[in-house]
């Protein structure tokens, strides 16, 4: 079982399948292995959270649920280790929360990050007041262990669901930003502005809080659905329910100054809901763009199609970051024409791009997997993956790791999930 989610590689899958996926010609990915998700074999319902990889590891958040053998409900989360070898993807470890009763409230596993040796899991729900945690795990002679469990003072907000969203920093994995969602009810009640990113970093003392990246523009619960990204001195939050992405720069003295405002052309809610760094270059996904509507009645309007589309800024000398490509753009110049969510999931590495399309737009579940290479300055088309056969399954998470691109699929209606894994060619 490998999941896909910072750079998506997950579950692996011995490839016998009913799921016909469609590819251009040539394709830079060939299948080579399904696995099915770790899960006890007595739960009927187990699906992926999320995922994410990083050069032949990847984690992979597990739930499931709903005993097969009519034992009262009960819940089973796990965040799986897989790595690659001799070209196979095999479980190393099972990472679980550190309590060890795992009841309704807990979210352990919502997301995950990975960098080397380090493990970010995220657990926004737990607590008697969804205070949240994010734990941190590190790989020894290839045995994981608990590092540290990243809290915030006990005098700090209500509701502030710490572990909403987390990133590592991918120059120096001593860093990590750990979002903080906030229930708008909680702060209401008791007066906190529970939503923050908030920087912690490790010294030869251990983990500890280092600063609150709080954008000016924020209100409360308006980290819901949000990313991160830290890269040296360089954070990029989005907030999808704000419309917006903030960047910050961390100054000589160690703290963090904002600075400019991302915005995409269209300002949906659902600016943000993928996001990929990497240089000087970002994606941010807008899946609830180029709308269509239908008017089911004199009085009403609906929203019939949100087609999405995913933006790849630049940033110039000026340290202005700039729109320089709208892959849905690139979509079309390919010959494709129907489009419901573009911009669902997103990588950037190189001059290879991955962007998810999703029915689900609003929630983010891609249905489609676009390859996206660049080439002589240009970006075209290079694969397409689609379920075809498989309406039991829904295509929900895709992530690379620089070589293997991992494809997550859960069941839409109970059953189990498992993930597809395709190999890049060593020619392409």
């Amino acid at each position: 079982m490998l999941k896909g989610l910072t750079i998506i590689c997950a579950t692996a899958f011995a490839l016998a399948t009913a799921t016909a996926y469609a590819a251009t010609p040539a394709p830079l990915f060939t299948p080579t292995q399904r696995v099915e998700t770790s899960a006890p074999p007595q739960f009927a319902l187990s699906f992926f959270n999320a995922i994410a990889a990083d050069q032949g590891t990847a984690v992979i958040s597990t739930y499931a649920g709903r005993p097969t053998s009519g034992e009262p409900f009960a819940q089973w989360r796990t965040a799986a280790v897989y790595i690659r070898e001799n070209g196979q993807w095999t479980l190393q470890a099972q990472l679980n929360a550190a309590t060890p009763e795992i009841d309704a409230q807990t979210d352990f596993g919502r997301v995950v990050a990975i960098k080397g040796d380090l493990i970010v899991v995220g657990d926004p729900q737990i607590g008697s007041l969804y205070e949240g945690r994010a734990y941190i795990y590190r790989r020894t002679n290839n045995v994981w262990a608990l590092e540290a469990t990243l809290t915030l003072p006990e005098e700090s907000y209500f509701f502030r669901q710490l572990g909403s969203a987390v990133a590592i920093d991918s120059l120096n994995s001593n860093r990590v930003l750990i979002g903080a969602e906030g229930l708008g009810a909680g702060g209401e009640i008791f007066g906190a502005r529970p939503t923050a990113v908030y920087v912690f970093e490790r010294s030869s003392t251990g983990w500890a809080l280092e600063a609150a990246l709080r954008p000016e523009e924020l209100e409360m619960s308006t980290l819901t659905d949000a990313r991160l990204a830290l890269q040296g001195n360089l954070a990029v939050i989005s907030a999808p329910a704000r419309a917006e992405a903030y960047t910050f720069s961390r100054q000589a003295d160690g703290s963090w100054l904002q600075g400019q405002t991302l915005w995409t052309p269209y300002r949906s809610e659902a600016t943000g809901i993928s996001m990929s760094l990497d240089g000087d270059r970002l994606i941010l996904g807008d899946t609830i763009t180029h709308l269509t509507f239908e008017y089911p009645d004199e009085e009403e309007v609906r929203v019939a199609n949100a087609e999405g589309d995913a933006y790849l800024y630049e940033r110039g000398r000026d340290g202005k970051w700039r729109i320089k490509e709208r892959f849905r753009d690139v979509l079309l110049d390919a010959g494709l024409t129907e489009f419901h969510g573009i911009g669902a999931t997103a990588f950037l590495g190189g001059r290879l791009a991955i962007v998810g399309e999703g029915t689900g737009y609003v929630l983010g579940y891609p249905e489609k997997a676009y390859v996206l290479k660049q080439e002589a300055g240009r970006w075209k088309l290079a694969q397409t993956f689609t379920s075809a056969n498989d309406p039991e399954t829904g295509l929900d998470f895709v992530s690379f790791d620089g070589t293997d691109l991992c494809l997550a699929r859960n069941p839409l209606r109970g059953g189990r999930g498992y993930l597809e894994i395709f190999r890049r060619s060593g020619t392409n």
